[in-house]
């Protein structure tokens, strides 16, 4: 405050910038607090992905760990963000990012989705890493170059270094099927026992390479098992994995050929983070936090993925309105915050989801909320400040600009009530009645609220009553007890 870098409510004044000699200090004060409250929001077995470059991943990854400890560290994924390098590089061209990947819970195993195997390759059979045995193949499992072998396998070495195989006997083939159970000696993966099961079940061994004997195995049956996320997110590995320029691309579209953001994370890419802990379907009504925002890419990858599984994940995005500078595309298009960009983002991909999806129940749905002063006057003074213009001015403890919506999410919010829950209006003898999740609270603040309506409103028999004591006539706030106890003694009652 005294040098000017700050505004009253602690907002920085100026621009972290890298001339600056305390910026990696400044930088850490600023995450520190955001992470130490991330990591008491998350659930015991969520998790928390940290977008971070070259310049602070070794800053950050120290006061992670201090945070949430060294043992929830689950691993430093690196995103290839760029498929063609700056030409101003000099020393060293960057085209990757890391995302920290930590878990609330050291003790909690956290299972990832990578994607799932391929059911239609075959199992190696042979390994370097396991020791040499001796294993045999049964005849009627067993297929020698795709059925077109025929002739006579000696016995003897095939193949060469540590992988080869010694044909223990002699087997007679014919049209690639041989007619003896074939005696192989090598570096097995699986063990007779195993092997034996496999033979059961239909399996069969094929043999492709009459030089080198190697046997892989086609699972009959096969179900599709779940590969573990790997930490290099590439196009190369994952063509769902998108880069920036999939990014402006995606942004472009949406804002009808306008780059209204600087910098944005393509939606597939965001949307393979979180896939990759929601995909068991009981996990796919997690809420979603992100808390840098920015054009809302993390709403636009969940009602994506969403519409995509039939998933009913929920978002929370936070983001400080930061004003768009007055010579960027964004303040020309009418967007004067980063908060308005990320809302018309969200709009507008929700309706281009629904248009993909057309048979998707997902929920493109939202609520704007902004942090504000309390809805109730300061009514803390002292004796000689009063005076009777004054007290006129005291007969509603409720500040003048305030409406019905603002008071009810106080309400909302000191209850514990899901700020997301469904609310309705109803007019009920002439008063405005807001009715939350099909009358878990029902709230009436009026001007003059009258006892037919408090009377409606108690048969209804809702968990929480509420309505404002200084909106209410002095006959309705003596009946007011006396009219719940009759209609529904169990209501909650309160009066702001």
């Amino acid at each position: 405050e005294v040098s000017g870098d700050f505004d009253e409510e602690g907002n920085r004044l100026f621009k972290n910038t890298d001339s600056n000699g305390r910026f990696h200090t400044d930088w850490l004060n600023m995450m520190y607090p955001r992470l130490k409250l991330a990591r008491d929001l998350l659930s015991d077995d969520g998790v928390i992905f940290i977008s971070i470059d070259d310049n602070e991943v070794k800053n950050l990854r120290n006061i992670c760990d201090e945070i949430f400890g060294e043992a929830s560290f689950i691993g430093e994924l690196v995103w290839h963000k760029k498929t063609q390098p700056s030409f101003l590089s000099k020393e060293v061209a960057n085209i990757k990012e890391y995302a920290l990947f930590y878990k609330k819970d050291s003790k909690e195993t956290i299972k990832t989705f990578g994607g799932l195997t391929d059911t239609n390759k075959h199992i190696e059979m042979i390994n370097i890493s396991n020791r040499n045995d001796i294993r045999i193949i049964k005849k009627d499992n067993l297929l020698v170059s795709n059925g077109k072998f025929n002739g006579v396998l000696e016995p003897g070495i095939y193949g060469n270094g540590d992988l080869k195989i010694e044909l223990q006997n002699k087997v007679n083939v014919k049209l690639g099927k041989p007619e003896e159970d074939m005696k192989l000696y090598g570096r097995f993966k699986w063990a007779q026992e195993t092997m034996e099961a496999s033979f059961t079940e239909g399996d069969i061994y094929h043999i492709k390479s009459i030089k080198s004997l190697r046997p892989t195995v086609e699972k009959k049956n096969k179900k599709p098992n779940i590969k573990a996320t790997i930490d290099i997110l590439s196009k190369k590995f994952d063509r769902n994995i998108a880069t920036n320029t999939d990014a402006n691309k995606e942004i472009r579209n949406i804002f009808d050929g306008e780059l209204v953001m600087d910098y944005p994370k393509p939606v597939n890419y965001i949307k393979y983070l979180i896939k990759a802990i929601t995909y068991e379907s009981n996990d796919r009504n997690n809420i979603i936090l992100d808390f840098f925002s920015g054009s809302a890419t993390t709403a636009h990858a969940v009602m994506e993925l969403n519409a995509e599984d039939n998933g009913n994940r929920k978002y929370i995005m936070v983001q400080l309105p930061e004003e768009t500078e007055e010579k960027s595309e964004a303040y020309k298009a009418g967007y004067k915050n980063i908060c308005e960009i990320g809302k018309e983002r969200i709009r507008r991909a929700g309706k281009k989801i629904k248009e993909d999806y057309p048979d998707s129940k997902f929920d493109d749905g939202f609520r704007v909320l902004r942090v504000d002063s309390s809805n109730m006057k300061d009514v803390y003074h002292k004796p000689e400040d009063y005076s009777q213009s004054f007290l006129d001015k005291m007969e509603s403890n409720i500040k003048e600009d305030r409406n019905e919506e603002d008071l009810l999410f106080q309400v909302m919010l000191s209850l514990g009530i899901d700020l997301s829950s469904k609310i309705e209006k109803e007019k009920i003898n002439d008063n405005k009645v807001l009715i939350v999740e099909d009358g878990f609270l029902i709230s009436c603040f009026d001007e003059e609220i009258s006892e037919e309506t408090v009377e409606s409103i108690a048969k209804k028999q809702p968990y929480y009553a509420v309505f404002s004591e200084g909106k209410m006539s002095d006959s309705t706030l003596a009946n007011f007890e006396q009219i719940f106890d009759t209609y529904s003694p169990t209501t909650i009652r309160k009066v702001i």
